[in-house]
């Protein structure tokens, strides 16, 4: 008999013992977990909270959090995990990796067909989960960006997050979440694990942006937007003032937020932030159809012959056929890697396949910003 009991969800009663290990584990120098991550361990998620206790103490944690997103127009699901963590003295027994298997098995019965983990411990590797995504760096000076005499920014306030909500629903790959997330992402003003401030960017009364930063000492970050490209000029160079810093740092979502001048700054193109593993290819397949129709036409895609379950799948064209063992290089298919081409790793470029997949992939990924855990 193991002497261990798990992995189980938490009650009520146990969450203030959870948090108390959270921040043992992430912050040893002060902080509060359960306030800064309120929702993805807080008393609306303790089913998804998962531990494993033993001598009847909690000694490791993996919370999930299942929520939709839109990926460039495909509707799916995504498990998002977050603050895994076992305490020093239970370490080496295997229990995060007890933990994640549960995880997945729970988050494809909830309906996620995509895994997106905060962090790349050797657990996640084991799992195959891989580092993908190909996301453009930019970084903008003070002579970069013009300030505009029609817009102004205000901080935001509870009353602005219908306003939010409304420019966030026109970008074409995002998280779709709650009122009850915004509300206590808002009041906790932490995104992807950093001190933030939330700003709005009005034309008179109308709102054309929303802008979440990140500012120590001479580092201005911008860490999620949404908006007009001329009103994220504008921010831009009023944050830096605002601010007293010489440039701003964006990792976008999609090349169409940046202004059009802005397309030189890019510095690199980066992977997404964490590790990512495909949990359910056929329903994520089955999800995006309709997307991979219009990139390469029905004919086309009912040409493709593809078998596929959770975490694995085979491609065939004629002849020529392409297997993906496991949900990382699902992954990489999907959403493709920056500086790779992982398509010519499996099938040759000079075939049919991999022209017909080369136009077919790599689709659009979130970038965390407002949905980290």
């Amino acid at each position: 008999m193991p002497d261990y009991e798990g992995p189980v969800s938490i009650t009520a009663p146990e969450l203030p013992e959870l948090i108390a290990l959270l921040n043992q584990v992430f912050r040893p120098q002060g902080g509060d977990m359960g306030r800064e991550y309120a929702r993805h361990v807080g008393m609306n998620n303790l089913e998804n909270i998962r531990v494993i206790k033993q001598h009847g103490k909690i000694v490791s944690h993996v919370a999930v959090s299942v929520r939709p997103v839109v990926l460039g127009g495909i509707p799916t699901w995504v498990a998002g995990i977050g603050a895994v963590a076992t305490h020093p003295e239970a370490r080496g027994q295997g229990f995060a990796s007890i933990l994640m298997e549960d995880a997945v098995k729970r988050s494809v019965a909830q309906g996620a067909d995509i895994m997106l983990i905060s962090g790349d411990l050797g657990v996640y590797r084991r799992m195959h989960a891989v580092d993908c995504g190909c996301y453009p760096v930019v970084q903008i000076g003070t002579g970069e960006a013009q300030l505009s005499n029609r817009l102004a920014v205000a901080e935001m306030r509870v009353s602005d997050l219908p306003d939010m909500t409304a420019l966030w629903a026109t970008l074409p790959t995002r998280y779709l979440l709650p009122r009850e997330d915004l509300e206590a992402l808002f009041q906790s003003k932490w995104v992807m694990d950093k001190p933030t401030d939330w700003w709005m960017v009005r034309d008179e009364r109308n709102p054309v942006g929303c802008g979440i930063v990140h500012h120590r000492a001479d580092i201005l970050m911008l860490l999620d937007w949404a908006g007009h490209p001329a009103a994220l000029e504008h921010a831009a160079a009023w944050w830096m003032e605002r601010y007293g810093v010489n440039s701003l740092t964006y990792i976008p979502s999609a090349m169409s937020l940046l202004p059009l001048a802005w397309h030189s700054r890019i510095q690199e193109y980066r992977r997404f932030d964490g590790t990512v593993l495909v949990i359910h290819a056929r329903r994520f397949l089955e999800r995006a159809r309709p997307f991979l129709a219009e990139r390469i036409g029905e004919t086309c895609l009912e040409k493709l012959q593809i078998e596929a379950e959770d975490q694995r799948m085979e491609i065939a064209l004629g002849s020529e056929k392409i297997e993906l063992a496991h949900g990382g290089e699902l992954a990489l298919l999907f959403f493709g890697r920056a500086g790779e081409d992982f398509l010519a790793s499996k099938v040759s470029k000079d075939s049919k396949l991999y022209e017909v997949l080369n136009r077919t992939f790599p689709v659009p990924l979130v970038w965390y910003g407002i949905g980290y855990v």
